[in-house]
């Protein structure tokens, strides 16, 4: 049987155990090596923290790479201060710029909490793609994340617009 151990080399072991458990070692070994490759093969994602709102701090959470082909996602995290909420209603809107290498595509996901207000445990996600002309090669995503948020202790409300700019890589 060969053994897969982390930090060493692939080493044969004989030994005599029962069919039973020897089948149990494969499975495992095949659920690990089913892991690890899961794990080379998915898309690097780049984080970048948004704090311009002083009251709700923002995670943004984009691919590095993606195909020209391909349809990416870009994750919102948010953290509101204590007895902030982010609401749901107006929609949350994703503008990019008009000479912006990608386009969104779709409306946004996400999680409503008990009172409908955004749960914040889950991501905002967007679709978006690659422009038919845009070439190979590093590109700005650029734009703007529009949303509205409230104060529960204090009564008001506020429409917060947030820059945001990552940088992808468009491949072939």
């Amino acid at each position: 049987m060969l053994r897969i151990v982390f930090g060493t080399t692939l080493q044969h072991n004989h030994c005599n155990h029962s069919p039973c458990e020897g089948n149990m070692r494969k499975s495992h070994m095949k659920t690990m090596l089913a892991a690890v490759v899961a794990l080379l093969l998915a898309a690097p994602t780049e984080k970048k923290i948004l704090n311009d709102n002083e009251h709700v701090k923002i995670e943004l959470r984009s691919p590095s790479k993606i195909s020209a082909s391909a349809t990416g996602e870009i994750a919102f995290f948010f953290t509101p201060e204590f007895d902030i909420h982010v609401n749901t209603t107006p929609a949350f809107e994703l503008v990019l710029d008009k000479n912006s290498a990608f386009e969104a595509v779709d409306t946004p996901r996400f999680q409503k909490n008990n009172k409908d207000y955004l749960d914040t445990t889950k991501p905002i996600e967007f679709s978006f793609k690659v422009k038919k002309e845009i070439k190979p090669g590093k590109q700005l995503l650029k734009g703007s994340l529009r949303y509205f948020y409230c104060s529960d202790k204090e009564g008001w409300c506020n429409r917060y617009v947030q820059s945001i700019e990552v940088s992808i890589e468009i491949t072939k």
